[in-house]
């Protein structure tokens, strides 16, 4: 470039950098010091830096790419309509050239994408090649001409390029021309060509990027057999496995010092002065005598019963077991560029000067019970403590900025009604019972390798072992069926009531588009159980539920998908396998389960749907005095309900073909 124009950091102004810049004759133009439209800048430079991070680490770009890939980057941002208000809806492009931004040259590829690229007879390439796309070519040629990496690691331009069709995607012959085209560039590029390495996790772009990587999947109940966890622990001693009976180490907890509440972290058990264990551990947590060792937040380390560990984390948590911290007041407050000022922050509605309702931009600094302070975005603090933050406002002037006007006076005149209303509690869904919660499979058996446990290793060996026989794994050199489409899978751990960890291993759905006739499954409704609660007690019938096992994995996968395994799955790491029943996160699980469900009641059953609620299922039938009357079964994806004389043979006739979890056969509650 022929001028710079960074802010006033010495980095960049004086030093080495200047004396670079000098030398190629570029001049540096720093804008005034502390000026507030730096902060708009540093918001841009952050999320453009993300994005180039996102393309290079999931689409493993050669690293000597990476100006390339920052200038599409920065290509694509600027033609983003980004909701500041100053943009009016519209995308930067449009604004600085005054004109509606052509899109064009950005719609069909993505960076780094495999395309064909046709060259003049006249040029010295193959008339048409396998090539790389690198963005568009701002300087070359015409408005669609975009620059081409090809095999001979040299960027080329070309305005006639062609994408991979679907059959050549997933045509052998193509990977095998994609592998030779990857091994040319490794070996002209050398270590040139590996891509950006991963960042590490104190990273400042890894924590943004944390909450961006994968979908969030709410977690499911078990659907296998459980193995009694008692019966298990009793096949060892705790002298021989102490840790093996420990399922509070690593859990975060806020127990009593003196007449303070502080924040500790269950380390390990406590042993007497012969190194034996003291107290003994119990599934029960008031029968559960053992002690333990819990460290400070400033290194003090205290003995606690189990019991009282336990009352302590349940005391923390909500009915799902997600911790949440209550609030003992506001301390700070400070805002950024992206708060609007009090001249904007009104709208004519109707001919009358209306609020805006906004929060952007503020930060509240809020100090927990435990003493502990935290900064969090307005919004948050304003949903789970509105009075709190109304009162904080008036007390230091605030009420006449725009975030505070729209909402204040109306919250403190309606005190009382809200502060009945609203729960004075800030969750974080990152631990539930005081444990962390793992977000891959990496992070879980480091968490056990931390705590010298074997808790999610053992999670996801036992969701494998339900999971695998869902899938059909190829042998090496084997493709999948034609037409079929490449998913990612993913795992989501939870953590039970009784501590015991849960690993799902789900589907990437959101990588599929089925048909929306596919992606639809009903349910039984509130209606028609209340009805056949009321003709079971007129004719004297008796009601029982069970819930099936593995439910949807009794079904088959009604779409055309298959995977490359991870690594917890063993020795079948990096083999393709196709996905033969209907795995959890499949858009098409639910229907696919529905409609195996309804083959299998109505052949296998004789059952017959109600014209008025298909998810009710009837058959006739004669009592032992020899009054007809209807059996019933109610169908609520896997739960079911059964009102019958002898509900208990219907049950044993659907176990033969899907499994009834044993523990969950009973009245309905």
């Amino acid at each position: 470039p022929t001028a710079i124009i960074p802010d006033y950091a010495l980095e960049l102004t004086k030093g080495k950098f200047l004396r670079n810049a000098q030398r190629a004759q570029v001049h540096i133009l720093p804008v005034e010091p502390y000026m507030h439209n730096l902060n708009f800048a540093e918001t841009c430079i952050r999320e453009v830096l993300r994005l180039y991070h996102r393309f290079m680490i999931a689409r493993g770009v050669p690293k000597v790419l990476w100006d390339r890939c920052f200038v599409y980057c920065c290509e694509i941002r600027s033609h983003m309509a980004l909701g500041h208000y100053d943009q009016e809806g519209e995308c930067g492009a449009t604004i600085i050239h005054g004109e509606t931004a052509d899109i064009s040259h950005l719609v069909e590829f993505s960076f780094y994408d495999w395309v064909w690229f046709i060259s003049p007879k006249e040029a010295k390439y193959d008339r048409m090649m396998l090539g790389r796309w690198l963005g568009p070519s701002f300087d070359v040629g015409e408005a669609l001409t975009f620059a081409i990496l090809t095999s001979s690691a040299e960027v080329v331009h070309r305005s006639s390029v062609l994408p991979l069709s679907v059959e050549e995607r997933n045509s052998e012959e193509i990977k095998g021309l994609k592998v030779k085209f990857t091994e040319a560039i490794e070996r002209r590029l050398g270590e040139r060509a590996e891509g950006i390495v991963t960042i590490d996790d104190d990273d400042v772009f890894e924590k943004k990027m944390e909450d961006e990587k994968t979908p969030h999947f709410v977690p499911y109940e078990d659907d296998e057999m459980d193995s009694n966890p008692e019966t298990d622990l009793l096949q060892e001693s705790e002298e021989d496995n102490p840790v093996g009976h420990d399922k509070y180490i690593s859990a975060k907890v806020q127990l009593q010092r003196g007449d303070t509440v502080y924040r500790g972290t269950v380390k390990r058990r406590k042993r007497d002065h012969e190194g034996k264990l003291i107290g003994f551990s119990h599934e029960n947590p008031i029968l559960d005598t053992a002690v333990y060792e819990v460290e400070f937040e400033d290194g003090h380390v205290e003995a606690y019963y189990a019991n009282q560990i336990a009352e302590a984390i349940y005391a923390t948590v909500d009915d799902e077991g997600y911790v949440y911290r209550e609030v003992k007041e506001i301390v700070d407050h400070y805002k950024d560029g992206a708060a609007i000022n009090p001249d904007d922050g009104f709208v004519m509605l109707r001919g009358r000067r209306v609020p805006k309702r906004t929060t952007k931009g503020w930060h509240i600094c809020v100090e927990w019970k435990d003493g502990s302070t935290s900064w969090l975005n307005m919004k948050d603090v304003k949903e789970s403590n509105p009075v709190l933050l109304a009162e904080y406002a008036i007390a230091n002037k605030l009420v006449s900025e725009p975030a505070f006007r729209w909402w204040v006076p109306y919250t403190i005149k309606k005190r009382d009604r809200i502060i009945k209303a609203m729960k004075k509690r800030y969750f974080r869904k990152m631990e539930k019972f005081g444990l962390e919660l793992p977000k891959s499979v990496k992070r879980a058996l480091e968490i056990d390798q931390e705590t010298g446990t074997k808790y999610w290793q053992e999670a996801i060996r036992k969701e494998v072992g339900t999971v695998l026989p869902a899938l059909e794994v190829l042998e090496k050199g084997d493709s999948p069926p034609v037409g079929s489409t490449l998913i990612d899978f993913t795992i989501v751990f939870d953590i039970k009531m009784d501590f015991t960890r849960k690993a799902r291993i789900c589907a990437r759905g959101d990588q599929t588009d089925p048909p929306s006739s596919i992606t639809y499954a009903s349910v039984v409704t509130r209606e028609s159980v209340r009805l056949g609660f009321l003709l079971a007690a007129l004719n004297g019938l008796k009601a029982l539920s069970a819930d099936v096992a593995g439910a949807y994995l009794n079904a088959p996968c009604a779409e055309r998908v298959h995977t490359i395994l991870g690594p917890e799955f063993g020795d079948n790491e990096g083999k393709t396998a196709v996905i033969r029943k209907a795995l959890y996160g499949l858009r098409s699980a639910g229907f696919a389960w529905r409609s195996h469900c309804a083959e299998i009641m109505r052949t296998s059953l004789e059952f017959q749907q109600c014209r008025a609620d298909q998810d009710v299922w009837m058959r006739k039938a004669v009592k032992c005095n020899g009054e007809k009357y209807w059996e019933y079964v109610f169908i609520y994806t896997d739960d079911v309900i059964v009102m019958s004389e002898n509900p208990n043979q219907i049950l044993s006739e659907m176990n033969k073909h899907f499994l009834l979890k044993a523990d969950s056969i009973g009245p309905p509650t």
